[in-house]
């Protein structure tokens, strides 16, 4: 019966892990028939928008050889710029589509400790306050999980409201069995009920990109990198009062 039993928590570990790899193909091809679409609609406008600003500063250098056409420039510099912007915002959400990766353990705290070192520059000229506590150890790839909580520890300094101090906390939260938890809470602008299963979605603004700047992939690549990871990441939110964001990980991940 012993035996049997074994047998049978094998079988169910099988099947478990067979209905993961399911749900991540079929995420795969769904994102990636958004992913297609978003860029080729997001890269078309700004190229289009150079093209047009190219066309007229030749033309105004043909017509006054001895001007500068320094606004001309700078729009161009600008919308080249927001390409250059959004081309590393693909590759970084391109580079958590594979699953497929190198594993090791990985302790979460040392993680978080590390990317917040990594942002001092923006946490000092925000004046945010940023507490760590401790976390759990995973499985899982070391490069993928830095871009997780540093996309995330970005969003929170982000999205904050005009003259607050952003105060954000990293916390230890109860998972399933086999599984790890971690929450980042925030005190920023929050989000809207309506909008919290939209968040995760590819090229998925909220806010205007004039008081906001993004692409709206640094949530998509938490979503995927949690997947890859046999997890999952979701979000509670009060608008006006902040954002907790709460990210569960397998805790040896195949």
């Amino acid at each position: 019966m012993t035996e049997e039993r074994a047998r049978m928590r094998q079988i169910q570990m099988l099947n478990e892990d067979l209905q993961e790899q399911i749900r991540l193909a079929e995420a795969s091809t769904e994102d990636l028939r958004a992913f297609a679409y978003a860029t080729s609609h997001d890269l078309k406008s700004p190229t289009n928008t150079a093209l047009m600003i190219a066309a007229a500063l030749s033309e105004e250098i043909g017509e006054h050889p001895e001007t500068a056409c320094k606004g001309l420039l700078n729009d161009l510099r600008e919308t080249l710029g927001g390409m250059s912007s959004l081309i590393d915002s693909v590759q970084s959400y391109t580079n958590a589509i594979a699953p497929t990766l190198a594993r090791d353990d990985v302790d979460l705290d040392e993680v978080a400790r590390e990317v917040v070192a990594d942002l001092s520059d923006m946490v000092l000229r925000s004046g945010a306050l940023i507490t760590v506590n401790a976390l759990d150890h995973v499985t899982g790839s070391p490069g993928q999980l830095r871009i997780l909580l540093a996309n995330l520890i970005e969003n929170a300094v982000k999205f904050q409201l005009p003259g607050a101090v952003p105060v954000i906390s990293f916390d230890r939260v109860s998972a399933p069995e086999g599984f790890v938890g971690l929450s980042v809470t925030d005190n920023g602008i929050g989000i809207e009920a309506a909008h919290l299963d939209r968040i995760f979605q590819l090229f998925q603004r909220l806010n205007s990109t004039l008081d906001y700047s993004g692409h709206g992939l640094g949530l998509a690549v938490c979503h995927r990198i949690a997947l890859n990871h046999r997890g999952r990441i979701g979000v509670a939110s009060t608008p006006g009062v902040g954002s907790t964001f709460t990210v569960i990980l397998r805790k040896e991940t195949p």
